[in-house]
């Protein structure tokens, strides 16, 4: 490769690199998308109607359904050693529907002595696919109830066996119920006399949608009687279709205006190279013009050599790109924990798409270059000079800023160039400093390292949770439980709300509530943790402090008085009438080691546990909702894992069997924090390392540039006597200062972004933008 060509090679290699990382992430995203969504939605439509395997049979032949398939109504009990399982039943239609799905290894159950187990089972019992296993089938009891398959397997149930069957594994899935709950979900394939609820599946969803009657109208003649057809909300909305005109059409448009977006600016981009490359050529293309070549076939020759140069870097590129691509994803994964790791899935069409986009980029580089060669009076173009144009030229009593005046469209080109290169990552900084924002919002250092939460159909306070708190060693804990309410935004608020800003963002917030309420929460405590905050048996405490600017993270909020000290509130108990007059005993304005998370406007007030038991039984819609109490804990952390594990066998040997629970742990919930920023973060450092490898290319080029189309004058300043060093200093202050006003052009676009954001959200400040915009990243860039 000639040397003179390598600023092209690397700029085309990289431009093919970074549309193989964007098209690839963007395109296994969208495909992961639609993979999460058939995951739980694998069905286009369903009937109310449960059906024979014979009717079902009947409706694969009507014209427009592409699979028709079943699953039972009825989930039943087995036993596989100690090991609670939950039978699924569904059919080889349904199985097709879920090419999408938890399956780790193998395939789904095809025949009825085949079975799909989890992961954690086929561990727990030292289990291989292709094992045989003998399943204990029956019901589950507690006392002589039968319970629910689904419901929290406990040890105080019995289990009456009704059956013992014989199973091959044929596929192992990654859990889906929470593992708490202490059952598996297990899968096989119903028995042919067994009545099948129905899905099915379209050859297209919208032109389904669309012919929806006509469809339903077939099914009801293929089975002699009425149905109900139910098309999917979930799909109808990811499929728009109940949108008409240009808003059905907002995604495709959206992507439109990304693609072309993005190959104007590599268009931008990649131009001075090319110039740079056809400006060696004027003599020779000067030449050709003289003996009678067309400025067409000038713009063909240019053409078909930089396409051929091209072809290699783009090739070389596009396999990086897509190594490179797959490396991050994978690592992207890795980041999430995610128990199954799947590389970058391949796609023979869009790899086609995109050579052929980074070679219309090169198409449409070549025509700067070549309409200004066409435009070279042959005799200048000879004797190599190509900014031969009669224009009038500026004075100044300075020479070296006279120089600089009529030169001034050679040199800014650097300005622009790499502002542009700039301002792309630093709207990627935006977008980072937003998930900052929203990451520490809501985040505060914990007090307490052991977090577990109890749902309950009981209204009573599980003696579980006391039961721990009395064996467990530790440092502080308490038990709470927090109740929704909202109360009237009719309130009177404390001078210090009307002063602060926080008075201007409650009517913003009120504009855009339906109710014109404001949010509450009723938290109980234990008696003697509300003691502590100065309150008694059977009184209510309100927490009369307001963040003064709603917008701050609550780590860095100042706190002012809420409300204009009540002595009664009326309070609407989970947001539905009759509402409640309660008495205000005391005000307090702080909880001490009670920690409550306070959303903005939220309207706290503190209770004993048995009084808000019997406020909420006192209220038929409250008390339909399930109780959910929280036990908080510190203990020493080299005991933290020990603790969980005792939590957790306390709460399965223990809980009733409708009872739910789950526990984190304060490592859990700090390494969960920044997993999304993580993987974002990576994604950027990819692309600003091409932005970066891009920059430095176009700004060789563009000095080039400057230097060729300026070289007769630095020929006339060598002549009159002026030293190369003092030249070489001259040109390299001038093109410092075009980096110092591209790094003033990035700085003022970005505010304007973000001054944009502010006036477009009622969520973000300049303020707010500014101080979580990560600044030290952006300067080290």
């Amino acid at each position: 490769m000639n040397k003179k060509n390598f600023p092209i090679f690397i700029s085309i290699l990289i431009t093919s690199i970074f549309f193989t990382m964007i098209f690839y992430f963007v395109y296994t995203n969208i495909q992961n998308n639609y993979k999460a969504l058939r995951m739980f939605e694998f069905a286009d439509a369903s009937l109310d109607f449960s059906l024979s395997s014979n009717d079902i049979q009947k409706l694969k032949t009507i014209n427009g359904i592409k699979i028709v398939g079943g699953v039972t109504e009825q989930q039943n009990s087995a036993m596989l050693n100690d090991s609670m399982l939950v039978l699924n039943f569904q059919d080889n239609g349904i199985n097709e529907m879920r090419e999408y799905s938890n399956l780790l290894v193998g395939r789904f159950a095809r025949n009825e002595n085949e079975i799909v187990l989890s992961r954690n089972v086929m561990l727990k019992n030292n289990l291989k696919l292709g094992d045989s296993v003998l399943l204990k089938e029956g019901q589950r009891y507690i006392n002589d109830s039968e319970v629910n398959p689904t419901a929290t397997y406990t040890a105080k149930e019995n289990f009456k066996i009704s059956n013992n069957a014989k199973y091959q594994i044929v596929g192992v899935y990654n859990k889906v119920y929470n593992k708490y709950l202490n059952i598996n979900f297990a899968l096989t394939v119903p028995k042919k006399s067994d009545m099948l609820q129905a899905s099915l599946r379209f050859d297209d969803f919208k032109d389904a949608y669309k012919n929806r009657e006509k469809i339903k109208n077939d099914i009801e003649k293929q089975l002699g009687y009425s149905v109900s057809l139910e098309f999917s909300k979930v799909l109808s909305h990811y499929y728009r279709v109940e949108l008409v005109g240009l808003e059905a059409f907002y995604p495709i448009l959206i992507y439109v205006i990304s693609i072309t977006s993005a190959v104007l600016l590599f268009i931008f981009f990649i131009r001075n190279i090319f110039r740079v490359w056809g400006f060696r050529k004027v003599k020779e293309l000067s030449m050709f013009k003289s003996i009678g070549t067309t400025d067409f076939q000038i713009y063909l020759s240019l053409l078909k050599e930089a396409v051929l140069i091209s072809i290699l870097p783009i090739l070389i590129g596009h396999v990086l790109g897509y190594f490179l691509m797959n490396f991050l994803y994978i690592k992207m994964q890795e980041i999430r924990m995610l128990n199954k790791i799947i590389p970058l899935e391949f796609s023979l069409l869009l790899s086609f798409f995109i050579i052929f986009i980074s070679l219309f980029i090169v198409v449409i580089a070549v025509i700067s270059p070549a309409k200004i060669i066409a435009k070279i009076n042959i005799i200048e173009g000879i004797r190599g000079n190509f900014n031969s144009k009669n224009k009038k030229r500026k004075k100044s009593e300075n020479l070296w800023k006279e120089l600089r005046l009529n030169n001034m469209n050679s040199i800014k080109s650097l300005r622009y160039i790499t502002a542009v290169g700039i301002i792309i990552i630093s709207c990627f900084f935006i977008t980072v400093g937003v998930s900052y924002y929203f990451r520490d919002f809501s985040a505060y250092e914990s007090a307490y390292n052991i977090n577990a939460t109890y749902s309950s159909s009981e209204q009573e306070t599980p003696k579980v949770l006391t039961e721990i708190m009395s064996i467990l060693p530790h440092e502080k804990a308490y038990i709470s439980r927090n109740k929704y309410f909202n109360i009237s935004s009719d309130i009177n608020f404390s001078d210090e709300v009307k002063e602060n800003i926080v008075f201007e963002q409650f009517e913003d917030y009120l504009k855009n509530s339906n109710d014109k309420r404001i949010d509450g929460a009723l938290i109980g405590l234990e008696e003697s943790e509300l003691e502590k905050l100065g309150g008694k048996k059977g009184e209510f405490l309100l927490l009369n402090i307001i963040q003064s600017d709603s917008k701050v993270p609550l780590s860095k909020a100042k706190y002012i008085k809420y409300l204009d000290n009540p002595s009664f509130l009326t309070i609407y108990l989970s947001g539905a009438n009759p509402s409640k007059k309660i008495k205000i005993d005391k005000i307090i304005n702080s909880t001490g080691q009670i920690e409550e998370r306070l959303r903005p406007f939220e309207v706290a007030i503190f209770t004993d546990l048995e009084t808000q038991k019997l406020l909420i039984e006192n209220h038929d819609k409250a008390k339909e909702a399930r109780a959910i109490f929280e036990l908080k804990l510190k203990v020493n952390d080299s005991n933290l894992k020990d603790a969980k594990e005792y939590i957790e066998k306390t709460f399965k040997a223990n809980s009733s069997f409708n009872d739910r629970f789950n526990i984190t742990t304060g490592n859990e919930i700090l390494e969960n924090q920044d997993v999304d920023i993580k993987v974002f973060i990576l994604l950027i450092c990819g692309i600003g390392l091409i932005i970066f490898l891009l920059n430095i290319t176009n700004g060789y080029s563009s000095i080039n540039l400057s230097l060729y189309s300026r070289k007769r004058e630095i020929g006339s300043l060598f002549s009159c006597g002026m030293e190369k060093t003092k030249l070489k200093q001259l040109y390299l202050n001038e093109f410092i200062v075009e980096e110092v006003k591209s790094l003033g052009i990035t700085l003022i676009i970005s505010l304007l972004v973000m001054f944009s954001i502010s006036l477009l959200s009622s969520t973000f400040s300049m303020k707010l933008l500014l101080t979580h915009y990560p600044w030290f990243y952006f300067l080290i860039f």
